[in-house]
């Protein structure tokens, strides 16, 4: 019996290692170490909601004392009114004055209260605003990492089909 005689064959070597490379490849997770700019964006928009969500808080408590002073005063004035008429002794000038100033003083309140709500308002508006841009940019990011999905679901479709063929190729080559 001879004996064989191994040679080193560079084609088995080279398809051996095109095997090992594509199960690199296919095994090989994305990393992402560094942020997206749309990230660093988003942040501030966060910090930026955060600190408008502390301001309407505080903006809401005033206006909220304010609506009471006013509910207070209304009450106040409604029973001293009552009383007021009830008596027939009274001379209307006195209580026309009363009441003037009374109302008077009611448009000044329920002009600070306004005002209160507008500034409420503004805040929640440029509450909403940011999170629609935090909303958009993650949709954006989000069909962005669908899209990076499919493509890497493609690409270790095809390493597969690859692999299996040299595998293939060098279990043919073996016999």
């Amino acid at each position: 019996m001879a004996e064989k005689k191994y040679s080193f064959d560079w084609v088995k070597v080279s398809l051996i290692a095109t095997v090992v490379i594509m199960f690199g490849l296919l095994t090989r997770q994305c990393d992402d170490s560094k942020p997206a700019p749309g990230d660093l964006f988003i942040d501030s928009l966060k910090t930026i909601i955060k600190d408008q969500m502390h301001v309407a808080d505080s903006l809401k408590k005033v206006a909220k004392g304010h609506d009471s002073v006013r509910t207070e005063y209304i009450t106040y004035w409604r029973t001293k009114v009552k009383t007021l008429v009830q008596h027939d002794s009274i001379p209307c000038d006195s209580i026309l004055t009363i009441v003037v100033s009374m109302c008077d003083t009611l448009i000044v309140r329920d002009s600070v209260y306004i005002s209160d709500l507008k500034k409420i308002i503004v805040t929640d508006s440029i509450i909403i605003d940011s999170q629609a841009q935090v909303i958009k940019l993650d949709s954006t990011k989000i069909a962005d990492l669908d899209r990076k999905v499919v493509r890497l679901k493609r690409h270790r479709r095809w390493l597969l089909f690859g692999t299996g063929i040299l595998g293939g190729a060098v279990l043919l080559n073996n016999r």
